[in-house]
């Protein structure tokens, strides 16, 4: 019988269907759920261990921060500041020479200046002054005219480069402006990709939330600030352009990098998912058309100062020339703080200025259609990995495995990361990679166990005719040819005396007891003396004591073995027949013959020829045993004496077949409990 190979789990076919079945569903739930309320947050937080892994990069220097800080409004006294502050800071920031300045607040609500009680008392004033009155049209004007917003009018208009946000809203209802004044549709993208190439938006405004008209007309520029938070709440992205009415519009970051660059507004254009060019050089952009902000640390990592250190003239002039100076708000009341990859409490003003300093540096974290192209391709090649790496040859091995490929996954992640600013998705490669592993590993646990019911199943076939020892060998031999060798054994024929005679007398089935009997009586004697029953040939049998590994007691344990099966096949008892035995020792050729599915373990060779004739020789010297002097001399110091003396020397006795004849001995009659042969 072929010996059992080992197995290290599923084919190569079946490991790479698996891998291809398993990328295919990760692919396809990565595409229905990715962004989902259950993904996403997870793709998120990898993301934000990446940031925490590389940690803080010291910004480009490009932008500078004034914040309103809960200092600053404490000094100042109302929020948000009045608008002859606003002025105030708008002229110190433009003395200073800072190249760019971005008064990064809504300023949507008009403000006279005037106080409130006073206010009360010109307009009771006016209303009892006849319509013809002089003196009436005089205070119309002075109460239309919003003095404090001419005032921040002024210093924007002289300033000159001011950019002045505004907001998108989703809801129809919540626009306070209908009409585009024109201000604002000038600063729409003259340049546009297709429709084929553009991307999908992000965000689809609704309507709009603008600054007072006298502030949009005077500053430089105006950009919208509309943000868009993600499933988990945090600020990831910015919006450089958004559709409005047949027109894209830029962010506040694309339009204060414009003005620092010194760009005309037709050498600012959006080309869809391909990104946002800037004069040579290209903003890259997702699938949505979103600015990825590449985050560089927590609060305050971008140059921060007070409001009121500004107004209070304690800000150096230095820091602030050549600089793009972001005016706004940090207080706690202020409501603008969101949740980044280092802080849960980002005021907007830095994201804004994060978002500058990557457009300037070209720092923008990456996850375009070339890097989800790429996700893709990792995810294919995870699940390879893992089909081929996985099911090898224990679950220990195959956790091992997967922990490799995951490591080597999660190093390529960082090092994309940390030198390149790539976002590769975390969540589809390592589902795939842990998936087709745990699918290989449990196809191979499944296979394992039913290889080793098999391999029962098949010693158990073998115990019915070879020792346990040769059993174990031969069932978890991947090659049963390593036991084909020339060896020293004992050899040892047993044959049923008259059993032809005596079976044409009975009924088959009284024969076929009759040898079941024997053949069990073989068995138990053979194997309790740890011997080999090489095959049993009608009413006779092979037996081997010292096979398949060489013993220094063979010789004693087959006399020993023959001795136990001559008592329990003692002739008389319940019609047992006498048995005749043979035993000599002497080199065998031991190994399997037959054909490629039909074969024995067997042995040949003279010494097995040699215990045949002993065999036979038993009825002419009327005892049930002879052993060749090779066999007695090597069995005595392994031999009770009193078994030993059991033992009368024949002399030489001539062997059929050979030329020279052979020391053999007999057991003497009435010893072994065999009684006495015919």
């Amino acid at each position: 019988m072929a010996a059992a190979s080992r197995t290290h789990g599923p084919r190569l076919a079946t490991r790479l269907l698996i891998a291809l079945l398993v990328t295919l569903a990760v692919l396809a739930l990565d595409t229905r759920f990715g962004a989902g309320p259950v993904l996403a947050p997870l793709e998120l937080r990898t993301l934000d261990w990446r940031y925490q892994v590389r940690g803080p990069r010291a910004p480009s220097g490009e932008t500078v921060l004034v914040l309103a800080d809960d200092p600053s409004l404490a000094a100042i006294g109302a929020w948000p500041p009045p608008r002859e502050l606003l002025a105030a800071a708008v002229d110190r920031v433009a003395a200073a020479g800072a190249d760019v300045i971005v008064l990064n607040l809504l300023l949507t609500e008009r403000d006279s200046g005037l106080a409130a009680e006073v206010r009360g008392v010109l307009e009771a004033s006016r209303a009892a002054l006849p319509a013809t009155d002089p003196l009436r049209a005089r205070l119309d004007r002075l109460l239309d005219v919003p003095e404090a917003d001419a005032r921040l009018a002024r210093s924007l208009a002289a300033a000159g480069n001011v950019v002045l946000p505004y907001a998108f809203v989703r809801e129809a209802a919540a626009p306070n402006a209908a009409p585009l004044p024109a201000w604002l549709a000038a600063t729409a993208y003259r340049v546009q990709a297709t429709t084929r190439d553009a991307a999908p938006p992000a965000f689809r405004p609704g309507g709009l939330i603008l600054p007072v008209a006298a502030l949009g007309a005077a500053a430089a520029t105006v950009g919208h600030v509309s943000l868009l938070l993600e499933t988990d709440g945090s600020l990831r992205a910015e919006l450089p352009a958004l559709p409005y009415r047949g027109e894209l519009y830029p962010s506040a970051a694309i339009e204060a990098a414009r003005l620092r660059l010194g760009l005309a507004r037709d050498q600012v254009a959006s080309e869809g998912t391909r990104g946002i060019r800037l004069g040579e050089r290209v903003l890259a952009v997702d699938e949505a058309g979103r600015h990825l902000v590449d985050y560089l640390g927590p609060e305050a990592t971008v140059p921060t100062h007070a409001l009121a250190d500004l107004l209070a003239a304690r800000v150096p002039e230095t820091a602030l020339a050549g600089k793009i100076v972001v005016l706004g708000a940090a207080a706690s009341g202020a409501g603008d703080r969101f949740a980044s990859p280092f802080t849960a409490r980002l005021p907007g003003s830095e994201h804004l200025a994060t978002a500058i300093d990557n457009l300037l540096t070209g720092r923008v974290l990456r996850r375009d259609p070339t890097v989800r192209a790429l996700d893709r391709l990792l995810t294919a090649g995870l699940a390879l990995a893992a089909a081929l790496l996985a099911g090898r040859r224990s679950p220990w091995a195959s956790l091992a495995a997967l922990g490799i490929v995951l490591t080597g996954f999660a190093g390529l992640l960082q090092l994309a990361f940390a030198a390149a600013a790539i976002w590769l998705a975390a969540i589809p490669p390592a589902v795939a990679a842990l998936a087709t592993g745990t699918a290989v590993e449990g196809l191979r646990l499944a296979h394992e166990r039913r290889r080793r019911q098999g391999l029962e199943r098949q010693k158990a076939n073998l115990a019915r005719y070879f020792a346990p020892a040769v059993v174990e060998r031969l069932a978890t031999s991947d090659h049963p040819t390593a036991l084909d060798r020339t060896q020293d054994a004992v050899v040892m024929f047993v044959d049923i005396v008259g059993f032809t005679r005596r079976s044409e007398t009975m009924p088959p089935a009284a024969a076929m007891a009759l040898l079941r009997g024997f053949h069990g009586a073989v068995e138990r004697a053979v194997f309790a003396h740890g011997g080999m029953v090489d095959k049993f040939i009608g009413d006779g049998a092979l037996a081997c004591f010292g096979v398949p590994e060489p013993s220094p007691t063979a010789a004693a344990d087959a006399i020993r073995a023959a001795l136990a099966l001559l008592h329990e096949l003692a002739p008389g008892r319940d019609g047992t027949p006498p048995v005749a035995i043979g035993v000599h020792a002497g080199p065998v050729l031991m190994g399997d013959i037959g054909g490629a599915t039909q074969f024995q373990f067997t042995v040949v060779g003279d010494t097995v020829n040699v215990a045949s004739r002993l065999e036979a020789l038993t009825r002419q010297h009327a005892t049930p045993l002879i052993v060749s002097d090779r066999v007695l001399q090597a069995a005595q110091m392994h031999l009770a004496p009193e078994i030993a003396a059991r033992f009368l020397p024949l002399g030489p006795l001539p062997i059929r077949g050979r030329a020279s004849s052979l020391e053999a001995w007999r057991l003497a009659s009435g010893t072994g409990g065999a009684g006495h042969l015919p």
